[in-house]
């Protein structure tokens, strides 16, 4: 698309909304002064703090908008994820599930950078607090977080997953993760894993094996751990044991490469999809703000073994309602 520019004045999105897509969906610049020279202030994919929130508002005139993708493809996915929280039959999710599918074949280049958006304003349900917890270890780690979470959630209702609560929990997941071992490691994710970013070599590497928290992921105690920390320190309460336990696969591995430690048979399908989804998106955030869903997809296809019934999804992804409800 060509870039659009206009002063903020002019634009049709308000501060209120800029607000509910927690990211920027636009590049910002500033006008230092009248016909003067600008100053990018806020990058498409930047977290929209208050403070910047405060400025558009006081100063509408003083700022330049420069789009990076097209709002009418952003409104489709949104229509159908507001359909899908608001349906009651199933005939209904099944409709719901065909136009997904549908969608996500005619738009493979749609940006990872618009799921996360998407995914904000349709299922977003934390509180300040939480997303202060994931903006301590960066804003790119917040915004992979809010990737993996939506493609998850798009995923799971391709799969068949029609419950809405259980839908909110996949979405929430990462979040909790994230938050939940930034805490562990006392607010040192990010150089965590640009440790892991830099060890050499083909073995499996993780977390676990830089920072000796092999306890965290693998001690029988974690499940119990994650419980406790969701209930006191996160403010959206999961409605299934079964997800909230699912954490255990994330953050594994920080680079992508295949989970050749874990056994996949006796996997629920929410495991898969969340243990395929995050292993496919490493930490490179100049990649993943130029990658598209297609993009997406192959490297899924990838690093996916081929038991994950994941991987057949994404073989049969332009297939017509193939497969059968799994809830």
């Amino acid at each position: 698309m060509d870039n659009q520019e206009t002063l903020f004045s002019n634009y049709f999105l308000s501060v209120k909304a800029l607000e509910a897509c927690k990211v920027s969906p636009v590049d910002f610049y500033y006008v230092k002064k009248a016909g003067g020279s600008t100053l990018l202030m806020r990058k498409a994919g930047s977290y929209l703090d208050s403070r910047f929130l405060g400025m558009l508002e006081k100063n509408p005139d003083r700022f330049i908008v420069k789009e990076v993708f097209e709002w009418e493809r952003l409104d489709e996915i949104l229509k159908i994820f507001n359909l899908f929280l608001s349906s009651e039959r199933s005939d209904e999710f099944k409709e719901i599930r065909s136009s997904l599918m549908d969608y996500i074949k005619e738009n493979e280049d749609l940006s990872l950078l618009e799921l996360a958006i998407a995914g904000f304003k349709s299922f977003y349900g934390l509180s300040k607090d939480d997303e202060e917890s994931i903006l301590v270890a960066g804003e790119d780690i917040y915004l992979r977080t809010s990737i993996v979470s939506v493609v998850c959630v798009i995923f799971s209702i391709v799969r068949g997953y029609s419950s809405k609560k259980m839908l909110l929990d996949i979405y929430h997941l990462s979040f909790l993760m994230t938050s939940y071992l930034n805490n562990k490691l006392d607010n040192h994710l990010a150089i965590a894993i640009d440790l892991e970013k830099e060890r050499e070599g083909e073995d499996f590497l993780s977390l676990n094996d830089t920072f000796n928290l092999e306890r965290l992921t693998f001690e029988k105690g974690l499940n119990q751990d994650l419980e406790n920390y969701s209930n006191v320190k996160f403010s959206y309460q999961f409605n299934y044991m079964s997800v909230l336990r699912t954490g255990r696969y994330c953050f594994n591995n920080v680079r992508g490469e295949k989970k050749v430690d874990l056994l996949v048979n006796g996997m629920f399908e929410h495991e898969e999809i969340i243990l395929n989804v995050d292993s496919s998106l490493n930490y490179d955030m100049a990649n993943i703000r130029e990658w598209n869903i297609g993009m997406l997809l192959e490297e899924i296809r990838r690093i996916s073994d081929s038991k994950f019934k994941t991987n057949q999804l994404i073989e049969n992804f332009n297939e017509e309602d193939i497969f059968e409800e799994a809830v």
